[in-house]
């Protein structure tokens, strides 16, 4: 008959070991990609804020198709124009609607299309996850005035 062979599964780990994961997860590596636009999250029920509730070839897409010549670091460093907000920041009637959306965090991506004309969602690997579309500051009003 055959030997008893101890056959190992897996390696072994040596938590002494200096070695390193050749990949690790950092939440902010897509920093040096452009963006990407996912509308599979897209809040179509809401059709207050609904990207049906615009047009979308005029006003939205030549922007988006302008941010994708940049990096999500220069848009992202853009703080004044392009930055995450807390829900507890939005006005009441969009924090009722956040709380009745189970994709969503703590805060929202906004991203400046126009002076007064902002996209919401969350940025997950570099895909920015659009939620609302947000025509006149009713979701966040602004702080500044004539905006």
């Amino acid at each position: 008959m055959g030997k008893n062979k101890n056959i190992k599964i897996g390696r072994e780990v040596n938590p002494n070991s200096s070695r390193q994961p050749k990949h690790s997860k950092d939440p902010e590596s897509y920093f040096d990609k452009s963006p990407s636009w996912c509308f599979s999250k897209c809040d179509f029920e809401y059709t207050k804020w609904s990207i049906d509730n615009i047009d979308f070839s005029a006003e939205i897409l030549p922007k988006l198709i302008s941010f994708e010549r940049r990096k999500w670091s220069d848009i992202v460093d853009d703080d004044k124009h392009n930055h995450w907000i807390s829900i507890n920041d939005f006005s009441k009637e969009a924090q009722k609607r956040a709380a009745e959306l189970p994709q969503l965090g703590d805060e929202l991506f906004s991203l400046r299309l126009t002076s007064t004309l902002r996209l919401f969602g969350f940025i997950e690997n570099g895909v920015y996850y659009i939620i609302w579309v947000d025509k006149d500051h009713e979701v966040c009003p602004s702080k500044q005035r004539h905006t």
